[in-house]
């Protein structure tokens, strides 16, 4: 049964979910371990994203969105605070992107 086999793996996924968060969360209570260099990972990580995204499709609308965006937002909220807007402002222009594009 198809239902019940996605309600599965959707179950199995959110139990894997809460069980690496606890023993993650446990694991960083117990172990002395450092997280410097962590903030240096999540800018690679975005700049390897946008760099794939960019190779991959000949529309560059939504990296462009995305970067546009991001510098905007770094520049009207500043550097501790830009993070959630940008995210807004970029999720709201792509659906307006997709709107438009099915009107058309």
């Amino acid at each position: 049964d198809k239902k019940q086999y996605c309600f599965l793996v959707s179950l199995f996924d959110q139990c894997y979910w809460i069980a690496g968060c606890l023993l993650g969360s446990l694991a960083g209570t117990v172990l002395p371990i450092s997280f410097e260099g962590v903030e240096f990972v999540l800018t690679a990580l975005f700049v390897t994203m946008f760099v794939d995204q960019w190779l991959s499709t000949k529309d560059h609308g939504p990296a462009l969105i995305g970067v546009m965006s991001t510098i905007v937002c770094l520049l009207i909220f500043g550097g501790d605070l830009f993070l959630i807007p940008s995210m807004a402002c970029i999720a709201a222009l792509l659906v307006l992107r997709r709107k438009g594009a099915r009107h058309e």
